[in-house]
């Protein structure tokens, strides 16, 4: 296998490694966020407290860290989309 295409390959699964990490860690936020939210609501069943304020305090952090995540996975797409493009360019390059 050409050093080119290695490369290119480690810097692919690099980048898709990324993304699969970012994608597990907003599961296992959505994941944690709704057991809280659970035993929250379980635990204060008997209390005045404004559950519905709190679910959406709770959802726009959610929001806002689903959103943050999103934007990473985004920008590690364009680098790969760049990454790609250098790949192309380079073969083409060796074809000349």
């Amino acid at each position: 296998m050409p050093i080119l295409e290695e490369q290119f390959i480690d810097e692919k699964k690099k980048i898709d490694s990324g993304i699969e990490t970012i994608n597990e860690k907003m599961n296992e936020f959505r994941k944690e966020n709704n057991r809280l939210m659970e035993n929250f609501i379980q635990y204060t069943q008997n209390d005045e407290v404004n559950i519905n304020e709190l679910d959406w305090k709770l959802r726009d952090i959610e929001d806002e860290f689903l959103q943050e995540a999103n934007k990473s996975i985004f920008k590690l797409e364009e680098v790969a989309s760049e990454l790609n493009k250098e790949y192309e360019k380079a073969l083409f390059e060796l074809d000349k």
